[in-house]
């Protein structure tokens, strides 16, 4: 009987606390979805620029919710929006009370600096915290300019560090022209270090007559190629005189890329056959700093025998010029030409030890590979085409290794999947790993993850494709994947790099998935596989719908206004292309009328689309080519 009891009383106790857990679960419930309710009723007021609505509605989300920390951030933003400071002060405070994100701590201590600056209570100490303690953050750089201003009138040396340092980081920022103004109001505090970065950010801001006054004040050795880019287009005499006088001297301070700059500028002007230019700068003005600049563009003017041994200079007399690598790859490929093969594979093996991380370095290695292959040494040649596509992932040669593997990767990305179905919102979740800023990406709250100001280039990345500029957030994201991949040099990474898959955050990012409902739409109707077209618009215009080329071609597709319209048998506008799902259309029924012209060979047709198809005739005709 008794363990009858205690059964039932265990049993009544168990059922009550799965009733308590349940109400609570359901109170829980109904309150995170009437705070998300209140939240889109708020962005959507918020949008419509009804700021007092909006904080009314951001205003009723309790302290328990999940997204009460975004409800204070809209809060704050509302009361910034009405102009009410005090609102605002007390809510940033509040924020940076239960706050522990680190990522959006610079922006809330600014602005708490800002406002209690706007109230008239000290922020001094304020800024110089920010400044002190986020040194690589936005942030701190305009507080470095907001120190400067309070400080100007009793420690105007001291201040001129700020401003100096502000210029240097954001020489287009906000506060840059006054940092110039207050600066060149107290020129005698100014060394020639000062000047320099004053002079650059003049320059940046296309303010020449400035710019060339500020670079006068300094050491010509230094900048004598800036001095030049001054003169451009106004007086073509002492810009010539400028970069002859720099070419000139021993102690050079120009890179190797300004000096090349500088002696095709020079063409520009004098109008002298290349050859003979670059053949006189090298006889007169040729010293250490100049010589493998003069004599790389010597030899890719002459393109003849002797630009051989004008190469083979480079590489043995200047093996640390930026021009080696690409040297040496022209050495190589005279001798791959005439089958010195043995010759081939010495270049090869001296460029992988020199210069394994430069753009020539996977071309050199495919085709070191291809010497092994024609010596019948097909293991190293495998293990070779192996190790391009682990070291190269995202090169030209790294496709062209698979195919010599006879591997079906390439073919599957491109072939097999007949439909695009992702885009860069199944990523976020693992670009955003702090769960305060996934939930603003899941809010679509992009100008507040903006405003952060957070020092992640993939972040930025997808910020950038949210805004549709999707040719800088590519090259923002390739940018950091390969200067990631090419540090690599731990096993951790190494074994990262073996993981890495062409459905990582990193390749989605570089290789997004734009336009999808157009180009799915369109690769029906002309039976073309949508991830060959994306590809072809990716590599064309890096989907940059208003791109338009030098010698003409505009838009996604990079349509020429005559072939286009040939293809749509009416006359095309310039207008018509810049319609992303006219330019699309098309791009995917040119590309169609290419295929069947090249018998459905995609290979010649892609080829055909970038260079032209009579060209593609032409060299089919030709072997030699």
């Amino acid at each position: 009987m008794n363990k009858n009891n205690n059964f039932l009383i265990f049993a009544a106790f168990l059922l009550s606390l799965i009733v308590a857990f349940s109400v609570i679960f359901g109170i829980k419930f109904k309150y995170e979805n009437d705070a998300n309710r209140l939240y889109k009723q708020g962005s959507k007021l918020y949008q419509e620029e009804k700021y007092s609505d909006a904080y009314f509605n951001f205003k009723q989300i309790k302290s328990y919710s999940n997204i009460y920390e975004l409800a204070l951030l809209k809060q704050f933003q509302c009361a910034s929006n009405l102009s009410d400071k005090k609102t605002a002060y007390a809510t940033v405070k509040k924020l940076l009370k239960k706050s522990k994100n680190k990522a959006i701590r610079p922006y809330l201590l600014y602005n708490e600096a800002i406002l209690s600056q706007e109230l008239k209570s000290p922020s001094k100490k304020k800024y110089k915290y920010i400044y002190e303690n986020y040194p690589q953050n936005d942030y701190a750089v305009a507080s470095g300019y907001k120190l400067a201003e309070l400080i100007k009138s009793k420690d105007i040396n001291l201040a001129k560090e700020y401003y100096i340092s502000y210029l240097e980081h954001a020489p287009l920022g906000r506060y840059a022209k006054s940092s110039l103004e207050t600066l060149l109001n107290n020129k005698e505090i100014l060394t020639d270090q000062d000047f320099e970065i004053i002079g650059d950010a003049f320059l940046k801001n296309s303010m020449k007559k400035e710019a060339l006054e500020a670079y006068l004040k300094t050491d010509f050795s230094k900048n004598w190629f800036n001095v030049s880019k001054c003169y451009k287009d106004s007086n073509l005499t002492l810009e010539k005189e400028t970069i002859l006088k720099g070419l000139s001297l021993e102690e050079n301070y120009a890179n190797e890329k300004d000096i090349t700059s500088a002696i095709n500028r020079l063409q520009a002007i004098t109008k002298i056959d290349k050859v003979a230019l670059y053949q006189d700068l090298y006889t007169n003005y040729k010293n250490e700093k100049t010589a493998p600049s003069i004599l790389y563009n010597l030899a890719e003017a002459s393109k003849s025998i002797r630009s051989i041994k004008m190469y083979e200079t480079i590489v043995k007399n200047y093996p640390d010029s930026i021009w080696a690598p690409n040297s040496a790859w022209e050495i190589f490929w005279y001798n791959y030409k005439l089958s010195r093969y043995a010759t081939c594979e010495q270049i090869a093996k001296n460029f992988m030890l020199k210069y394994p991380q430069t753009q020539d370095a996977p071309r050199v290695a495919y085709w070191y590979g291809r010497v092994l292959l024609k010596e019948k040494r097909n293991k190293q040649a495998k293990e070779l085409f192996y190790k391009i596509i682990d070291d190269y992932p995202l090169s030209y040669y790294s496709f062209l290794s698979m195919k010599q593997l006879k591997t079906s990767k390439a073919k599957n990305i491109i072939i097999k999947k007949q439909i695009l179905s992702y885009d860069t919102n199944s990523i976020s979740k693992n670009i955003f790993k702090d769960k305060f800023l996934y939930k603003l990406a899941q809010y679509e709250e992009y100008s507040l993850l903006e405003d952060f100001k957070i020092n992640d280039p993939y972040i930025q990345s997808w910020l950038l494709n949210k805004k549709q500029d999707y040719p800088r957030s590519i090259k923002l994201a390739q940018d950091e994947f390969l200067k990631n991949f090419s540090e690599s040099d731990t096993e951790a990474e190494k074994t990262k790099k073996d993981k890495l898959n062409f459905s990582s955050k990193e390749l989605k990012l570089i290789y997004p998935v734009n336009y999808e409902d157009i180009v799915n739409y369109y690769a029906k109707d002309y039976k073309i596989s949508p991830y060959l077209f994306l590809s072809l618009i990716r590599e064309e215009s890096h989907f940059d719908k208003n791109a338009k080329s030098s010698v003409g071609a505009v838009g996604l597709s990079q349509l020429m206004k005559p072939t286009a319209s040939f293809i749509e048998k009416t006359n095309v506008s310039t207008t018509y292309l810049l319609n992303p799902e006219n330019n699309i259309k098309t791009g995917m029924k040119y590309f169609n009328y290419l295929t069947k012209e090249f018998n459905n060979n995609v290979y010649l047709s892609i080829l055909a689309y970038n260079a032209g198809p009579g060209s593609v005739k032409k060299w089919l005709e030709n072997p030699l080519i």
